[in-house]
């Protein structure tokens, strides 16, 4: 299959830049952007962890894992386990090296902080790459980036070390990505969806029913411009290729030390095990196990929380579903769809 045959027809509502620097202003304030929500999110950090000592035990498990891959006997990346998913370990790695400048790099585990607030500042470039997707004037893009740094969920989880960060920076990358294929047929676009969704399995395992949903979202919407099945085929191939791949190579290494392709899966240190022990379980998931109204009360008790989502994201269904032209929205709607999901199970 060609290269040129995986190209969508440009019939959709995307202002080009119309010159070399306005494109270079674009991409600019995308980096301001990104960069002011990274510092934010770790002076953050340092309040909370210096200030008020508030660390979290399974950010420090990853920063200790890191730290066994190196200075504990000979250099091993196995040292990282295979418990949780591999990449926030690796990627503090580096931060981890320079613990004997200052104590509280390791003590009080600052290369996960660090971590998870680059990847705050992952989310608030590619928020702001979408808006820019969007025609939506620059003023009103810096508002609404803004807004959405200072979210106090994505403020906690971008300071706090956790993964959750990592796994959302990941994610709207990779939905940035998908559309901008969608409206620009950038083949490049397409390419790194792919790879940030190999990276988000890296991060997080939820990236498979994101994945999911998030290519079947933009297959819906090549087939409702009524491109060939053989391209929207091919564009499925393209973004499944890595992360199938980086499923595999996690199993064979699974495979070649614990001598258990799904060890990550079903060892006695693994989700499953945990649900079985009742780690999860809390008073809201006892209230609704078992008894389906009490389920529904216990759903919309959260939704309440999320107002605005329950609001906008069946009006994009609608719109998606009704209009001629603009159908990017099953993209966004799909992938938003994903997040229940999440949940542990």
């Amino acid at each position: 299959m060609s290269v040129e045959s995986l190209k969508v027809p440009v019939t959709h509502a995307y202002v080009r830049p119309r010159t070399w620097t306005t494109y270079r202003s674009m991409i600019r304030e995308s980096m301001v952007m990104g960069i002011v929500a990274f510092l934010v999110s770790f002076i953050f950090a340092l309040f909370l962890v210096l200030h008020y000592h508030i660390v979290y035990g399974d950010a420090l498990t990853r920063v200790l894992n890191a730290y066994y891959v190196i200075f504990r006997g000979n250099l091993h990346v196995a040292g990282i386990g295979f418990v949780w998913n591999p990449f926030p370990s690796l990627f503090e790695l580096p931060f981890v090296m320079l613990h004997g400048l200052w104590t509280p790099i390791l003590v009080d585990g600052l290369p996960a902080n660090m971590v998870s607030s680059i990847f705050a500042g992952i989310s608030v470039y590619y928020c702001n790459k979408t808006f820019q997707l969007f025609g939506i004037s620059c003023p009103f893009r810096i508002i609404w980036s803004i807004l959405f740094m200072l979210n106090p969920m994505m403020l906690l989880y971008g300071a706090n070390g956790m993964s959750d960060s990592m796994m959302i920076g990941a994610f709207i990358a990779a939905t940035e990505g998908a559309l901008r294929f969608y409206k620009t047929q950038d083949l490049s676009a397409l390419l790194a969806t792919g790879m940030w969704l190999a990276v988000g399995l890296g991060l997080r395992y939820e990236a498979v029913p994101f994945a999911t949903f998030l290519i079947a979202g933009l297959a819906i919407a090549m087939w409702r411009d009524r491109i060939r099945y053989s391209k929207i085929e091919g564009t499925v191939a393209i973004l499944l290729f890595p992360i199938v791949c980086a499923g595999i190579v996690w199993m064979i290494l699974n495979w070649m030390i614990m001598h258990n392709p799904l060890y990550f899966l079903n060892s006695q240190y693994g989700n499953s095990a945990q649900i079985a022990q009742g780690t999860y379980v809390t008073g809201l998931t006892t209230y609704a196990d078992g008894n389906i109204w009490n389920a529904v009360v216990a759903a919309f008790g959260f939704t309440k929380l999320f107002l605005p989502i329950v609001i906008t994201i069946p009006l994009i269904f609608l719109i998606a579903l009704f209009s001629r032209r603009h159908h990017d929205g099953w993209i966004i709607v799909l992938a938003t769809a994903s997040v229940p999901l999440f949940r542990k199970r």
